[in-house]
């Protein structure tokens, strides 16, 4: 089956309440028979699963006695926590380590020691070359997250990179990309969207009431109503009931 038939076949299990998040049978019907896009259409490796990598850059200012925390700020699940303070040339064994007392001591649901490895660019710290944290453990797996540090002793240098950002499965983005409603880059999950309305150029837009639950459904994706709010945005009409 294409993505639109996966999203559509979800219809029935999801209880249409107010708020109404997700897609009740018209809408799907509806979808389905929207025929531009209505064959077994792929659903794109940007809006594939992935799990969050996360890559702190080599800080070259780091030196003795300096010492270091990392923050990790789960967004779709609300939930976050910082390491107590980590020497300089820490390796990646210690990292990892100082991650899992501070996520076990927050209580991050469900989580197992290692859900976030560790891996480094360098033999000898954080001066040493970059260290990248991989969300691949069952409580963090293709959740979104952001990674920050707070240096003692020495000034951070260069920006933290999301090399590829955490997310589920996005089907109801890409239709709201694939229909013409939506048009600009796919935003990172986690990451506020900045997409304008498309010209129709012809094509015709899907009606009021499928647009809006797949706005809805971007919430239950993504974790946030960063999507929804940017889709409110260009279409007012499709604001929540």
């Amino acid at each position: 089956m294409g993505y639109l038939q996966d999203l559509a076949a979800g219809a029935s299990t999801i209880t249409a309440t107010k708020p109404r998040v997700g897609l009740d049978r018209q809408s799907a019907e509806a979808l389905l028979s929207h025929g531009e896009i209505a064959g077994n259409q792929a659903l794109g490796a940007a809006y594939a699963a992935a799990n969050e990598v996360s890559v702190i850059p080599e800080q070259t200012d780091a030196g003795a006695a300096d010492t270091y925390t990392i923050t990790v700020n789960l967004t779709a699940l609300g939930e976050s926590f910082t390491t107590a303070g980590i020497a300089y040339n820490a390796v990646d064994t210690v990292i990892e380590t100082a991650i899992d007392v501070a996520a076990t001591a927050a209580s991050v649901t469900g989580w197992t020691n290692a859900d976030i490895s560790v891996s480094m660019g360098g033999a000898a710290g954080i001066d040493d070359g970059t260290v990248t944290l991989t969300f691949d453990g069952t409580s963090v797996a293709g959740q979104p997250a952001l990674v920050s540090i707070t240096p003692t002793g020495f000034t951070e240098v260069g920006s933290i990179t999301r090399s590829t950002g955490g997310q589920g499965t996005r089907p109801a983005t890409q239709a709201l990309f694939d229909m013409n409603v939506i048009a600009g880059s796919l935003q990172a999950s986690g990451d506020a969207p900045t997409w304008t309305k498309p010209a129709t150029n012809g094509r015709a837009r899907p009606g009021t009431n499928v647009i809006r639950d797949l706005a809805l459904q971007t919430i239950v994706e993504d974790g946030t109503e960063d999507a929804y709010d940017a889709i409110v945005a260009l279409y007012p009409q499709v604001a929540k009931p």
